[in-house]
């Protein structure tokens, strides 16, 4: 065997090593429900996490929803299969299953009970690459890493995880729940940048708040280019609030945000209304101020959507990407549903004649009044 390859597996035998000593007189109080951590040397995979035991079949015999010492002798084969069932990190051409080296009970701090609502379980993955014979595989995808997760229990406290993930300078958070069970680990920078231009858009062309914003901010008869101008404020906005909620907490509560949310709707298409019916022009700065600030209160509304970024360390280049990414696939999707609406405009005005202008403007401000009224009322 080479050296370089026994001096590898020396060091991981002394990290496992370590954290068996480590663990010895403190396992009870290493790790909170719902917790869990994974730290990546080389190619092995270190984890520490607690299991709920209601999440494990057949191996509470009293149905107390707590483990026993006993239990857990008389039942230790059947939880270190479900276990391992229930938890894997895959990657392209292979499946890291936890090899488990440790599992016992959690006894609440400063308790001499025996009974526990969860398992501390100790393990490591073996996460070095298969042979990959397709040579079309990139570096990108070969050292993609997704973590899979299921062990969730029957308590609503139950139904989510907490991982911390670590690797060498690199650090992650990932927040799992049964909707939403399989995460990356530790994604490439373009990975984030991808999966949040994405996310971006799909949020602006999916909620319906937003959507009836745009279109009223779309109805109001501007050029193409003027358009995109007032697009890219309404993200700028969005991009500054979200900015402000991530790097410093300035965090509104939904209670109040989402009613003001309703409000900017109302306000918008009052404003257009007033306009079209004094058939009055205006100062297209004016239009872009109005967009701006209401585009700062929706965006600490979409802060909720964005959860997932705190997933890195604040001011991290990752994090920053990541929200970067987001604030393009905003700007991506508006102008998407831009040229979608303009072009529609275009057919029913200039080509069929079948509506105004005015009649376009007028439909858009009085929906934006009337839903904006119903948001309101449902939301105060």
């Amino acid at each position: 065997m080479p050296i370089q390859v026994r001096c590898k597996h020396l060091l991981n035998i002394l990290i496992v090593g370590a954290f068996l000593l480590f663990l010895t007189p403190v396992h009870a109080h290493l790790m909170a429900a719902q917790k869990g951590t994974l730290n990546i040397v080389n190619d092995v995979g270190f984890m520490v996490l607690s299991v709920p035991v209601s999440a494990l079949q057949g191996v509470d015999d009293n149905a107390d929803k707590k483990m026993s010492n006993q239990e857990l002798v008389t039942h230790l084969e059947s939880v270190r299969q479900q276990i391992q069932a229930g938890i894997k990190i895959t990657r392209p051409k292979q499946i890291s299953v936890l090899q488990i080296m440790m599992i016992d009970i959690a006894s609440a701090e400063n308790s001499s009970s025996t009974l526990s609502e969860h398992l501390v379980v100790l393990g490591r993955f073996d996460l070095s690459s298969l042979p990959i014979t397709q040579k079309s595989l990139s570096s990108y995808t070969r050292d993609k890493m997704v973590l899979s997760y299921a062990l969730f229990g029957t308590k609503k406290s139950e139904q989510v995880v907490d991982f911390t993930i670590t690797r060498k300078s690199q650090s992650q958070w990932l927040h799992l729940t049964p909707l939403q069970s399989e995460k990356e680990i530790l994604p490439s920078s373009f990975s984030v940048f991808k999966d949040y231009v994405t996310t971006g858009a799909h949020h602006v062309l999916s909620g319906a708040d937003h959507l009836l914003f745009l279109l009223i901010v779309l109805t109001a008869g501007l050029s193409l280019r003027s358009l995109i101008v007032v697009l890219s404020c309404f993200t700028a906005g969005h991009a500054i609030s979200l900015g402000l909620c991530l790097l410093y907490g300035w965090i509104i509560p939904s209670q109040i945000i989402e009613p003001a949310i309703a409000a900017t709707i109302i306000g918008l298409a009052l404003f257009d209304a007033w306009i079209n019916w004094r058939k009055q022009k205006i100062s297209h700065y004016v239009r872009l101020v109005l967009v701006f600030i209401c585009a700062v209160i929706h965006g600490f509304g979409l802060a909720g959507a964005l959860n997932d970024l705190t997933q890195w360390p604040m001011g991290s280049s990752t994090m920053l990407i990541a929200l970067a990414s987001f604030n393009i696939g905003i700007e991506l999707g508006q102008v998407l549903l831009a040229i979608f609406v303009i072009l529609l405009f275009y057919i029913l005005v200039q080509k069929l004649k079948l509506v105004s202008q005015q009649k376009i403007v007028s439909f858009g401000s009085y929906t934006g009044i009337v839903m904006g009224i119903f948001w309101l009322v449902e939301r105060l």
